[in-house]
């Protein structure tokens, strides 16, 4: 998924469809795929115009169906997630007003992402994305998660999130050198963004050591 993309998807959404998302979001505390009927009786609105925002919905892929006999459920994707995400931070928030195309990292567990702060600066925009294939057997080692044993990948990445904010505010209110935290929403982390060049495009330093420690 490019941020591209989901901008493409997210500029063809209504707010009764970003309405549909938030429902999903909030009936998966009870289910993994939310039953259609729940979703009409949470919305107050008549179950056909339901599936008419769904069906868009999962032509867009932010939402999975499940049909299982007389069963009919959605459960939200990681790029419904993110519509969500930046919705609120852009539209509720007022943190960010752009974000770049292209991520300046992305790794097993997260994405991120330069954007574009409102008013002036730039910041980073870390997308926690748990649950990719080869990290998936790691989440009973997470501190966390706690007794919780029927969760999603979704909430999951919200809570790791929100520990790495938290990490992230007591280090900068420490004095340490890490980027300012500038907020947190479900499983995005908004941070300034530091200009600089990879240790990996670095060449020869002249003091190492100061370059280690962040003296620099």
């Amino acid at each position: 998924m490019s941020i591209k993309s989901l901008v493409n998807a997210y500029d063809q959404l209504d707010s009764f469809d970003l309405r549909v998302l938030r429902v999903i979001e909030i009936g998966h505390r009870k289910f993994e795929y939310v039953p259609i009927e729940v979703i009409a009786d949470w919305s107050k609105r008549p179950e056909e115009l339901i599936g008419k925002s769904l069906k868009k919905l999962n032509a867009l892929g932010m939402v999975i169906r499940y049909r299982g006999g007389n069963y009919t459920g959605y459960r939200l994707t990681f790029m419904g997630y993110d519509a969500l995400a930046l919705h609120t931070l852009a539209k509720r928030g007022g943190i960010i007003e752009k974000v770049s195309p292209t991520p300046i990292g992305v790794g097993k567990e997260s994405d991120v992402y330069a954007g574009d702060a409102v008013g002036d600066g730039k910041v980073v925009l870390k997308f926690h994305r748990l649950g990719r294939t080869s990290f998936r057997q790691i989440r009973r080692f997470r501190a966390w998660i706690g007794s919780r044993r029927h969760i999603t990948w979704l909430y999951e990445s919200r809570l790791s999130a929100h520990a790495e904010y938290k990490a992230l505010v007591l280090a900068y209110n420490a004095g340490i050198n890490v980027p300012r935290p500038i907020t947190v929403n479900r499983h995005t982390v908004v941070m300034s963004y530091i200009n600089g060049a990879q240790l990996s495009e670095v060449g020869d330093a002249d003091n190492p050591e100061d370059l280690y420690w962040g003296h620099y």
